[in-house]
């Protein structure tokens, strides 16, 4: 009907569906909290686990005190710290209190600084590491801490997935708009179609046979994600024309960021 009883019946419908909407983008936000804690837990028990049984067997004169031994119980409480850091870090994002110190940064000097920082790694697995950064290329308003650990993440994660032989390829480029777009790209073997929409969730392995000591702990790229969204960039994942994955994203140029 189209008098006061029938627009009260459409409104409360309306009502009804906003309602079930909301409990179930609630539900859903319910579900990824707890998996997200059940993750972090189960990421945390195992090096936590090794480090308390080792420190056991030398209370109890099981395993030898040797330097190899406390080397290995060290680089477990390192890998405790960085689970902690990232964690730390991606409830910062969560709560939008991540600190981003923004000044100007000119990418090209950045990225000579990294190439000599993670050049021995390529060379030692045999990966080439090649710059094709587009001339002239404007400066970013961006924190330089942040945006060196999205280039280690992005390339730690390329150099885990590309064979002996390959090469990982940094481009960036100056759009239209007041941003530069970079791509980091790999001759490895791509990402499964499937995974693409779910490559920055937090505890993802795209290959789920890869073990925690050479695949990670799945946090790299979703502490990409959030420091490039913290700047007011974005972040996609895609396979190369040529094979290999493709990881791009954003960052603000500085003389258009200061106008804003």
């Amino acid at each position: 009907a189209d008098d006061e009883i029938g627009q009260l019946a459409t409104s409360f419908d309306q009502m009804l569906a906003e309602l079930e909407d909301a409990h179930r983008q609630t539900e859903q936000a319910l579900q990824t909290q707890r998996r997200f804690v059940a993750d972090a837990s189960h990421e945390l028990r195992t090096p936590i686990s090794v480090v308390r049984s080792g420190l056991e067997g030398l209370m109890d004169d099981v395993l030898e005190p040797t330097p190899q031994n406390f080397a290995a119980l060290h680089n477990k409480t390192l890998l405790v710290s960085r689970l902690v850091d990232d964690l730390q870090a991606l409830a910062l994002a969560d709560a939008g209190r991540l600190s981003v110190h923004r000044q100007r940064l000119h990418l090209p000097e950045l990225l000579a600084h990294i190439q000599a920082t993670v050049g021995a790694q390529f060379e030692e697995q045999g990966v080439h590491l090649e710059l094709d950064l587009q001339e002239g290329l404007p400066a970013l308003h961006a924190d330089g801490q942040r945006v060196e650990q999205v280039f280690l993440n992005l390339l730690s994660n390329a150099a885990r997935h590309t064979p002996a032989g390959g090469r990982v390829r940094v481009s960036a480029r100056a759009t239209d708009g007041p941003f530069v777009e970079v791509r980091v790209s790999d001759t490895g073997p791509g990402l499964d179609p499937a995974d693409l929409p779910r490559a920055f969730d937090r505890f993802y392995r795209a290959d789920r046979s890869r073990s925690r000591h050479s695949g990670g702990a799945g946090l790299g790229l979703a502490i990409v994600k959030a420091l490039v969204e913290a700047h007011g960039g974005a972040v996609a994942a895609e396979n190369a024309p040529g094979g290999g994955a493709c990881f791009r994203f954003t960052l603000p140029v500085a003389e258009k960021a200061a106008q804003g």
